[in-house]
């Protein structure tokens, strides 16, 4: 966190005001001791704490809110911003003034060893975002653009016109924010800087060892899904190229969950299947877009003894998966 602080704070502006807001969302480590020694350094550094933890969109929602700059952007406590980043973002707002920014980043391991440059935007002055959303990424954009909404810099005005905002409750707040936003603008500039560290944290709610707890598999599965499939609905008329697609990758969502599921612990099958039971009508599961297994796992008490008794089956197939991995890398 310290170093995604700093990154900020150290950045060299002139004449300029920015605010950095930290929200502190009952976290159980040392987060807000860090933030409170910080703030004896940093002056413009604001921290909210919350009475009981809201999950991450609500948190993204309190920080657009409390804002009082024009742009905003969103960072990733792990994570960090490029050196003169502020000042670059800065030039293009006094000379463009852009409703969203947006920009590459980089992928870097926990002792910040580079994994991986994410080139998904070129340079572009001020254009359509549907327009440049069709040139850039034609068909395959929902693979490019769905998560990940600190790839941008946002005008919070543009926002709230917009009702551009997070899902509430949710952990996985990402899903459609970034795409949202390329896609109601007129006035997108998109560049190929680098301007993001995104440190893949092995200890992050989000990671990919996390994927097998209840909770996310279902949040993912079918909340992430449904926003996916309104935001599909709601652009039906107005851009039904992108809705089909969305419908497809609504699918992709919904039946995601049937082999995390049946690889999940015995807790965690109980935990997920407990969120499927409290779902009082189904209301958050569209059988429409189920294929056949889906709808078998996706009943409660059914769905729970076929998890258990595909966990065999499903362990064999990554073990040998595995083993024809090892195989190819030393043959190579």
């Amino acid at each position: 966190m310290e170093k995604c602080l700093m990154s900020i704070a150290c950045q060299k502006l002139e004449n300029l005001d920015i605010e950095i807001i930290c929200i502190d969302d009952k976290s159980a480590d040392n987060s807000v001791a860090v933030i409170e020694r910080l703030q004896k350094e940093i002056s413009n550094l604001l921290l909210i704490k919350n009475e009981i933890n809201l999950k991450t969109g609500t948190v993204c929602n309190i920080g657009l809110d409390n804002a009082t700059g024009d742009y905003l952007w969103f960072v990733g406590q792990d994570d960090w911003i490029e050196e003169n980043s502020l000042k670059r973002l800065m030039t293009i707002i006094h000379d463009s003034e852009p409703e969203v920014i947006a920009f590459n980043y980089n992928r870097v391991d926990f002792s910040e060893k580079k994994l991986h440059s994410a080139e998904v935007f070129d340079n572009t002055g001020i254009v359509d975002g549907p327009g440049y959303i069709r040139k850039r990424f034609g068909e395959s954009f929902s693979h490019y653009l769905l998560g990940y909404e600190w790839r941008a810099v946002y005008k919070k005005e543009y926002l709230l016109t917009n009702n551009i905002r997070f899902p509430d409750s949710v952990i996985y707040e990402d899903t459609t924010f970034l795409f949202k936003s390329l896609l109601y603008t007129s006035k997108l500039y998109t560049i190929s800087d680098y301007l993001y560290f995104y440190r893949v944290n092995k200890a992050s709610i989000t990671d990919f060892s996390k994927k097998y707890r209840g909770d996310l598999i279902y949040e993912f599965a079918f909340i992430s899904g449904n926003e996916v499939l309104n935001l599909a609905r709601d652009i039906e008329r107005s851009h039904p190229d992108f809705s089909s697609a969305l419908f497809e990758m609504a699918k992709w969502y919904f039946n995601g969950f049937v082999p995390k599921v049946v690889c999940a612990s015995i807790k965690q099958k109980l935990i997920f299947y407990q969120f499927v039971f409290d779902d009082n009508n189904h209301r958050l599961l569209p059988n429409e877009y189920l294929n056949s297994l889906s709808k078998v796992l996706i009943n409660s008490q059914l769905g729970f003894i076929c998890s258990v008794l595909f966990m065999p089956f499903y362990y064999l197939k990554r073990l040998a998966k595995k083993k024809k991995s090892n195989e190819r890398k030393w043959c190579y």
